[in-house]
């Protein structure tokens, strides 16, 4: 009676860890399956911003405002994702401050690259358009005049000054708007002397003094967007973007120490479960079998009682 009821309280106990260790298993299984739910947004969110790059490099190469409109659309899915990935992390309970940092980030992202759109429309999207179409309407007003008169000389200065005008819209470099200024007084004074005659001369006054005026206002606006990828407000987009990448970077590394730790909990449990039924079922058998054994002995000691005369035949 004993060992039955020693039987039964080990199957009972082996019965409660195999539950408990089944509720460990799913814990274990969703805990997995999060946390590869998170690198995978981790995975979209660096896609997302090598988008934002691309649209940011179409925009400053063609000028076409439709690429500023779908950075901020891309902006907007990946702020989405960063919503949804820093609830994954802290549904796992996992320290979501550095996926903090870079949603400030690429809030920074978003404001210094709407800047320098905004920087860009004053310049001008064309030829046409911003401080370059009024200073080019200027300057081939002011040319008009002088080509009236046959004033070649004046001319020649003029097409000086758009040289230097040219040579830093193309090259992007300070010492041509030096140039520009050590080039636009003699022209004012070749102005002066020459035979135009007054009201024209007014005219030109006015033309090249808005001319002047554009010019140095565009390449205000010019050193703000940065000369350079490393100036201004080029060079803070690529601190942000590169702080950006490193912070992602080193989450993704994060999550991925946490993804390997949790397969290698999945696989302990697994493996403590699959020995737990091996052993239940090992159990039972052994308990089966000493019942069957049981049996069988008394069994074959009544009849061996009565085969020897002594047992009890109504048995």
């Amino acid at each position: 009676m004993k060992i039955k009821t020693m039987m039964l309280a080990t199957v009972v106990a082996v019965t409660v860890l195999l539950i408990s260790l089944a509720v460990a298993v799913d814990y274990q299984v969703r805990s997995y399956s999060g946390l590869r739910d998170s690198q995978a947004l981790i995975w979209k969110l660096e896609n997302e911003i090598l988008q934002l790059r691309r649209d940011e490099k179409d925009f400053l190469a063609r000028k076409d405002l439709k690429y500023a409109e779908k950075f901020a659309v891309q902006h907007a899915e990946a702020i989405s994702t960063l919503a949804q990935l820093h609830d994954k992390l802290t549904g796992q309970s996992l320290d979501a401050s550095l996926l903090e940092v870079v949603q400030q980030e690429i809030a920074t992202y978003g404001t210094q690259f709407k800047t320098i759109v905004g920087l860009q429309q004053k310049i001008g999207l064309d030829p046409g358009s911003g401080l370059y179409g009024k200073l080019r309407a200027a300057v081939n007003d002011a040319e008009a005049v002088l080509k009236s008169y046959a004033a070649y000389r004046l001319q020649a200065r003029m097409l000086a000054l758009r040289r230097a005008e040219k040579d830093f819209m193309l090259r992007r470099d300070a010492r041509y708007v030096d140039k520009f200024e050590k080039g636009f007084e003699p022209m004012r004074r070749a102005l002066e002397t020459s035979t135009v005659p007054e009201t024209d001369k007014q005219k030109v006054r006015e033309f090249s003094d808005t001319y002047r005026q554009q010019f140095l206002a565009l390449v205000a606006a010019e050193k703000k967007i940065g000369l350079t990828h490393k100036d201004g407000q080029l060079g803070s987009l690529r601190e942000v973007v590169h702080d950006v990448e490193t912070q992602l970077a080193t989450l993704s590394e994060s999550v991925n120490g946490e993804i390997l730790a949790a397969g290698r909990t999945v696989k302990f449990v697994l493996y403590a479960a699959i020995i737990g039924i091996l052993v239940l079922i090992g159990m039972v058998l052994s308990w089966v079998g000493y019942r069957v054994s049981s049996r069988v002995r008394r069994a074959v000691y009544s009849m061996r009682q009565v085969a020897e005369g002594d047992g009890d035949l109504t048995r």
